[in-house]
């Protein structure tokens, strides 16, 4: 069996001054998030993400990289772990310059990309 390749790009050349500005820019930075096939087409697998949990992940977090898992399916919730291949969902890539205490988003509805904005209390 053959596997399709596909690319994952943000329109746009992005760059932020501070992790606030980068927080604040999260809901633009996820819609124009393109998951597309070298047949020029669009991978629309699931339309709507899995909710891991509606609550927030709050965790202490040393400065790093790290990969949101927008899909909701990864088994290492909050973290990416690949699972979402196929679905039409890429990681959202997260830096942090300083440790902090982080709620991340359990619900994968909120508006600031990877941080919990309380949406998860709006859910069915």
């Amino acid at each position: 069996m053959r596997r399709k390749k596909f690319s994952f790009s943000l329109k746009g050349n992005i760059k932020f001054p501070n992790s606030r500005a980068a927080e604040a820019a999260a809901p633009a930075v996820m819609s124009n998030l393109v998951c597309q096939s070298p047949a020029g087409g669009y991978n629309r697998g699931m339309s709507e993400p899995i909710i891991a949990q509606k609550f927030p992940y709050v965790q202490d977090m040393q400065p790093g990289s790290f990969y949101f898992c927008t899909c909701g399916k990864s088994k290492n919730q909050p973290f990416c772990d690949g699972a979402h291949k196929g679905s039409g969902f890429a990681p959202l890539k997260v830096d942090l310059a300083v440790a902090k205490k982080v709620a991340w988003c359990g619900c994968k509805h909120s508006k600031t990309g990877a941080f919990c904005d309380g949406s998860h209390s709006k859910l069915g």
